[in-house]
């Protein structure tokens, strides 16, 4: 059976918003509007022009479009070794220093925001088991490990194999497009097991929980002929695990 954003209940506002399951775990964060987007507007275009950048590199084939568009997937930070054990960087930071430091600021800033709002005993459960296990992040970040960028994307439902939340932005490639308060909707962030779906803007910041199933819908018909760039800060459970499974356990 398949399903629309028309099915969904739509949870649409610019002050943010907070939804949890039964046992209290959050499904996802939308991040108050004007703090998302840093009550800065060059912040944005700065990370549009970063966007940019990161979309030359190699990446994943996603399928095509409906027009038959290849979508392509860019994957920028630590990932597991296919090789063997542990986990490697990216070939970014060798190659475009400049870009992988702004990378890497882009994530501090994205953290700082999302500490905000995200439960201290979270934060704190996530700082006691990185400081047991030692995995690693983005350099200087403490909680993300990876960004992933595309460009016009949409998903079907999926779960992600991350540890932590996952913070989820979209930025479009418009000067048309301002970053005020109700600037319109361009896509949908739909969590179809639990019946809703939120509305994001252009600029807006949401923390989702990756283990519950979750897709993009399509950009906005008013957004056709304009390039919508997505991107997702996430840390992945093998990064966490160190890719390892040869590594004792202990009584920590």
């Amino acid at each position: 059976m398949k399903y629309t954003v028309d099915d969904l209940e739509i949870i649409d506002t610019t002050d943010g918003c907070v939804l949890c399951n039964e046992n209290e775990k959050e499904i996802f964060i939308l991040i108050p509007r004007a703090t998302a987007i840093l009550a800065k507007e060059k912040d944005i275009k700065k990370h549009l022009h970063l966007m940019k950048i990161l979309m030359k590199e190699d990446g994943i084939s996603r399928g095509v479009d409906t027009k038959g568009v290849a979508k392509k997937e860019v994957a920028i930070g630590l990932k597991p070794n296919r090789c063997g054990h542990g986990y490697v960087n990216s070939s970014l930071k060798r190659t475009h220093p400049l870009v992988w430091k702004t990378v890497c600021k882009y994530a501090r800033q994205t953290e700082h925001v999302s500490k905000e709002f995200i439960k201290e005993g979270l934060l704190v459960g996530h700082n006691k088991a990185k400081e047991i296990i030692g995995w690693s992040s983005l350099e200087s970040a403490q909680i993300f490990s990876a960004l992933s960028v595309s460009c016009n994307y949409y998903s079907p439902a999926h779960v992600d194999g991350d540890f932590f939340f996952s913070a989820f932005q979209v930025i479009v490639d418009t000067d048309d497009v301002s970053y005020n308060e109700h600037c319109p909707i361009v896509q949908y962030f739909c969590f179809p097991t639990c019946g809703f779906a939120v509305a994001v803007r252009n600029g807006d910041m949401l923390l989702f929980n990756p283990s519950i199933f979750h897709c993009l819908s399509h950009k906005e018909k008013s957004f056709e002929g304009m390039d919508v760039f997505v991107n997702s800060f996430y840390l992945k459970s093998q990064v966490v695990g160190l890719h390892d499974n040869s590594i004792p356990f202990h009584h920590k």
